[in-house]
């Protein structure tokens, strides 16, 4: 069953990642659009992480009591539930309506990007981490995808007289609810290491804390996802400050995407064969050397290298993270504890997000880079200090 299963998850990450990929483009456009000014521009993207950090709880939840089969068909149908009310809302005129099928897509994503550990629970632990960087590379060719579709998109939505941006949310719907059928329909294997009828044991979060592994885990992806959104959101706002155009930053988002997930099929390897320690070590350092090449780069080209390093660390911290926080819990405690921990991850993408866009305009671009570079070294320093038993990921 592991067979048709993998393919179908690693199916609808490509597919679910098309569908974000376009909504994330679209809807500031649309935001401004509707709204007549660009002071509502990031709050779309606000609104989906921090309804993102709600839901993983809640989808976490939902995993351990009635398996990922159902959390994860039901997320996917609600995400595209919520790009079909934005579509209509947008096509209608309506901002708040349009917000409405913002947040519902963000509390889909939550369980969505629960996919993860769905993986990496259906392969043996010294393959979890490869397994995962094959999910992000699927990944990547979602965004492949996506841009593939954009010519057919605007000829579809011409045919039909609708508009170009709002037909895209239709298209980010048919995304989703294929990938909701994928999942329902053949993900069918169970964890390999869960016994037939086992019951899920609920752990409190401050006794999950305690678990140095967890800590580990945790401290990769939260310090991954802060310093990735901080700078990523506010990267392209600075190549324009800097007189750049949209063909060049368009071009310097490809290289982070690229620097996102093209590379994931190798780094996973690396997480299996290093430890996650030692990626997340990696990982932080070039968090780090991102903040200080964004820092001291002016042209485009500096800032697209800035850009590509500051994927590739994401994707060490990311990928070593998850790979440890599945083997550090126990098989009945897995599915619930991971959905309360993913909590502190897209809290932390939410805050990187906002707190990168107040430095900026408190304090300029030059302060942002060092608050990055700042927590990305003590992110380094700390877990270099802390040497976690991981034996079993060596």
């Amino acid at each position: 069953m592991t067979q048709r299963s993998l393919p179908a998850l690693f199916t609808a990450q490509a597919l679910s990642t098309s569908a974000t990929t376009i909504g994330v483009a679209l809807a500031s456009i649309l935001a401004v659009k509707l709204t007549g000014s660009e002071s509502f521009s990031g709050l779309p993207s606000t609104v989906n992480l921090l309804a993102s950090a709600f839901s993983a709880y809640f989808a976490g939840q939902l995993m351990a009591r009635y398996g990922r089969r159902v959390g994860l068909t039901l997320a996917f149908m609600l995400g595209t539930l919520g790009a079909t009310v934005a579509f209509w809302q947008a096509l209608d005129g309506h901002f708040w309506g349009f917000m409405s099928g913002i947040l519902l897509v963000g509390l889909a994503t939550g369980g969505i990007n629960q996919t993860r550990y769905a993986v990496s629970e259906l392969v043996e632990p010294q393959k979890r981490g490869q397994y995962i960087g094959w999910l992000l590379t699927c990944s990547a060719v979602g965004a492949v995808v996506t841009r593939l579709c954009i010519p057919g998109l605007k000829t579809l939505a011409a045919s039909y007289q609708l508009p170009e941006n709002e037909a895209g949310w239709l298209l980010s719907a048919l995304f989703l609810a294929l990938a909701s059928v994928l999942v329902g329909m053949f993900f069918t294997a169970r964890p390999t290491d869960v016994p037939k009828g086992g019951k899920q044991v609920q752990v409190p979060v401050m006794d999950l804390l305690k678990n140095p592994q967890i800590q580990l885990a945790l401290v990769g992806m939260m310090v991954g996802q802060g310093i990735m959104l901080m700078l990523m959101v506010m990267m392209p706002v600075h190549a324009q400050h800097m007189g750049h155009g949209l063909e060049a930053i368009s071009t310097v988002m490809t290289g982070h995407v690229v620097g996102m997930f093209g590379l994931a099929w190798i780094t996973g390897r690396w997480v299996d064969r290093f430890g996650p320690r030692a990626m997340i070590l990696w990982g932080s350092a070039l968090l780090a050397l991102s903040a200080i090449l964004g820092l001291l780069g002016h042209s485009i080209t500096e800032m697209g290298v800035a850009l590509f390093v500051l994927g590739v660390g994401w994707n060490l911290c990311y990928v070593a993270g998850s790979s440890l926080l599945t083997g550090s819990l126990t098989p009945e405690t897995r599915a619930s504890a991971q959905g309360k921990l993913d909590v502190f991850v897209w809290a932390s993408a939410a805050l990187g997000a906002l707190g990168g866009g107040l430095l900026v305009a408190q304090f300029g671009f030059a302060v942002m880079y060092s608050v990055a570079l700042l927590v990305s070294i003590l992110t380094l320093i700390g877990v270099y200090l802390k040497r976690t038993a991981e034996a079993q990921f060596a």
